[in-house]
């Protein structure tokens, strides 16, 4: 309860700071919002910008590359000609350029080829030019390499074309006059068809170039803005993943104090829940401590009281034990004054004890303890059956196989060597002041080990002795005299009847008489008031137990734990009531029945008045 306390006040420590804390993470988590808000719009008009350009560059880019494609398309069309005019040039040999260039008086059309060659290799249209240039070595190589964009003008062609318009210049009727002329023939054609395709593609091809130069400085101009979206992106991005870390900064935040709050709210409930049971295990502790502190003297007279006080009336056990704490002080012992016998059980046992037919008078409590405490087993002084009918009624309570025999049945030993073996209780009654030679290993326990098992031999038998069995003797007579070679081996205990227990005895079976329905509510409601504590003593063992089981730094943590709680206190407030007012109602009754005490009391003297004639004259202990 303590720690709890202390949690709770370092869990309010815990508020205080983190709420200032969450304040500013809210505060930085609007404030990011706000810049990545604007940051987005900037990011999104330039975005709009870009995309706009970027069709139009596109379009753009779309529109060059069909202009281009068509140029390339004229230029590749007037290509196939000019590669079949080279591959004839290619054909030629030297023998038919000498054939050409052997002509003294060229024919016509052969001169007018000549002529154009010698024009398009930058000569003057002259057959002596023609010759010469037929002379070199490397004609057709000449003719193979030449470039026909920059060696070939426009002027050289509009000479070519005069030489061309004639009907005659074609290769089939060149041919007719020679081959070789026929080659060239066809060589001029090609190019003159290529320079007037070149002539045509030349603006479309200028025209695709400024376009391409023209989308080339756009898409510069694109590729700028693009790298401006790109870094506002980039902030942008940065901006939402700090956004992201704030949040989940806030996040961590509002999640443990909202935990905090659901711990202190815990713990405070657990306070409030135990609140009383806190003030009952001060108390119980302080008991404890006290206890620990006086153990050894009362643990000595406990002892002294069971081992010694046993064959004695409550007038010399008062004796007795007062001598014994004499002792105890001039030894210096620690004790407490005030301890009994009954100090050792709990009120819960008396309850059930006096429920099951024992007396209520502090000896018979005392004789109780003594028999269900005692190492060596009782032997019961019991002239009015007290004890007997009270062990029956505990042996069917607890729900054991209760064995009661008389040392005359035939049977009896082999009844007792079962209960032994099976371990339940055993009662021994109506015995004499002689005690059966044959039960004497069992008076001693003179039990020993085989191989593992615990056996005790019993005439000619060897019995396994089980550690739950239970051995008790009552005997009937007033005033036994037992050798002391029974008596060590026993603990004697004087049941006999005393005045108080027998005026509570007779109160109830007079009121029975005159009231019996007073009498039974007084039996429930004892019946009711022991089964209502014994839950309640139940409920808070648990709570305890929870409690004492749960490591501290978890016990704000376990839910369960706080509604286990909650549960048990109010089964637990609720049985408190109704022992509350059960009691009060007991204790009308028992106002009601104390107005027959009197006649209790006159039997119960007159009982003990005829029983101390016998000490005049033996004749008058018939009158018992």
């Amino acid at each position: 309860m303590e720690d709890t306390q202390d949690m709770i006040a370092q869990m309010q420590r815990e508020l205080e700071q983190m709420q200032p804390e969450l304040n500013e993470a809210c505060r930085a988590s609007e404030e990011l919002l706000q810049r990545t808000h604007e940051k987005q719009k900037e990011a999104d008009e330039v975005r709009a910008v870009v995309a706009v350009e970027t069709e139009l560059r596109m379009k753009e880019r779309a529109e060059c590359e069909r202009e281009s494609a068509e140029a390339a398309a004229a230029h590749e069309a007037a290509m196939p000609a000019y590669h079949q005019a080279i591959e004839l040039v290619k054909a030629l040999d030297g023998r038919s350029i000498a054939e050409v260039r052997s002509f003294k008086k060229p024919p016509p059309l052969v001169k007018m080829v000549m002529q154009a060659v010698a024009v398009i290799l930058g000569k003057l249209p002259e057959w002596d030019e023609a010759v010469r240039l037929m002379a070199d070595t490397n004609f057709c190589r000449n003719l193979l390499v030449l470039d026909m964009d920059t060696q070939v003008s426009e002027t050289t062609m509009r000479v070519i074309r005069r030489l061309i318009a004639n009907p005659d210049f074609v290769p089939e009727k060149v041919h007719k006059q020679n081959h070789a002329a026929a080659v060239l023939c066809e060589w001029v054609l090609a190019i003159d068809n290529y320079k007037r395709v070149i002539k045509d593609v030349e603006p479309k091809k200028r025209a695709a170039e400024a376009a391409e130069s023209k989308l080339e400085a756009a898409m510069e101009q694109l590729r700028i803005k693009q790298a401006e979206l790109k870094a506002i992106e980039d902030k942008v991005a940065l901006l939402e993943k700090d956004l992201a870390d704030v949040k989940v900064k806030q996040k961590q935040l509002e999640d443990k104090l909202a935990d905090t709050r659901k711990r202190m709210e815990r713990a405070k409930k657990i306070i409030r829940l135990l609140a009383g049971e806190q003030s009952r295990w001060k108390e119980e502790r302080g008991d404890l401590v006290k206890s620990l502190e006086t153990i050894m003297g009362n643990m000595i007279y406990a002892a002294a009281s069971i081992a010694y006080l046993g064959p004695f009336n409550a007038v010399y056990r008062k004796q007795l034990s007062d001598d014994w704490r004499d002792k105890l002080e001039k030894l210096k012992l620690p004790h407490l004054p005030n301890f009994r016998l009954r100090s050792m059980v709990d009120d819960f046992q008396l309850r059930e004890w006096h429920q099951l037919g024992l007396p209520t008078d502090e000896l018979s409590i005392d004789n109780a303890i003594m028999i269900t405490n005692c190492r060596r087993w009782p032997l019961i002084i019991d002239p009015q059956t007290q004890a007997n009918r009270w062990l029956k009624a505990m042996g069917r309570r607890e729900g054991q196989n209760l064995r009661v025999c008389k040392p005359t049945d035939a049977k009896f030993m082999r009844f007792l060597e079962v209960a032994i073996r099976v371990g339940s209780q055993f009662l021994l009654e109506n015995v004499s002041d002689q005690i059966d030679s044959g039960i004497t290993p069992l008076l001693n326990k003179e039990t020993y080990k085989l191989q593992g098992r615990t056996l005790l031999k019993l005439g000619e038998s060897e019995i396994e002795f089980s550690p739950d069995f239970r051995f008790y003797m009552t005997t009937n007579l007033s005033n036994p005299h037992y050798m002391p070679e029974v008596c060590i081996k026993v603990t004697l205990v004087n049941f006999t009847v005393t005045p108080a227990g027998l005026e509570d005895q007779l109160l109830s079976h007079v009121v029975r008489h005159e009231e019996k329905k007073l009498e039974d509510d007084k039996d429930r409601l004892v019946v009711e008031i022991n089964n209502n504590k014994a839950e309640l003593m139940r409920r808070q063992a648990r709570m305890l137990d929870l409690v004492a089981k749960t490591d501290s730094s978890q016990l704000l943590d376990n839910e369960q734990l706080t509604e286990t709680l909650e549960q048990s206190q109010e089964i637990s407030r609720q049985v408190a009531d109704s022992v509350a007012k059960a009691e009060l109602t007991k204790t009308e009754i028992d106002v009601a029945r104390e107005k027959f005490r009197l006649i209790a009391r006159r039997g119960s003297i007159l009982y003990f008045v005829i029983s101390a004639l016998a000490t005049i004259d033996p004749m008058y202990s018939a009158l018992i």
